[in-house]
């Protein structure tokens, strides 16, 4: 009878360790996930933000624009890139539509809140255009500076 009360206080013993250590091992992976996620390079960053957005693309914004997908490029450039579905290469006036977009552009990536990481990294952004066709209409650069209210 006494070895079977020792037998049982051991396995619970063994238990409660095991499920310390468990406990621990979860919390100690949380924290780590947690501390790598905030404190990973720039270009992870904008990769996790692009793979984000990208789930939603294709997308149309209103009836002559589609939102095609983001890309991370070299040396901390980010790029949305745009079809204007009912235009063509030769029949765009391309500074009217710079003239238009750009300040939208710069207002959504200054104000927007899931844009942080970009703001953050001082990244380079590009906004491309192309015709129906896929030919390059015009690529509009933000600088980072633009983005910092300078």
């Amino acid at each position: 009878m006494k070895d079977a009360k020792v037998k049982s206080k051991a396995t619970a013993v063994l238990f409660a360790g095991i499920t310390g250590a468990l406990i621990g091992a979860g919390i100690t992976i949380v924290v780590i996930k947690k501390y790598f996620s905030e404190n990973a390079s720039p270009d992870r960053q904008l990769m996790e933000k692009a793979m984000d957005i990208n789930k939603y693309c294709p997308a149309m914004i209103d009836e002559a624009t589609r939102f095609d997908f983001v890309n991370v490029m070299p040396g901390n450039k980010f790029q949305f890139n745009y079809t204007m579905i009912n235009a063509a290469q030769g029949y765009v006036d391309t500074a009217a539509a710079i003239k238009f977009i750009e300040p939208n552009v710069v207002k959504y990536l200054k104000t927007n809140t899931e844009m942080s990481v970009i703001r953050n990294n001082k990244t380079t952004v590009f906004y491309n255009y192309k015709d129906r066709n896929g030919n390059y209409l015009f690529k509009i650069s933000i600088p980072p500076g633009r983005l910092l209210g300078k």
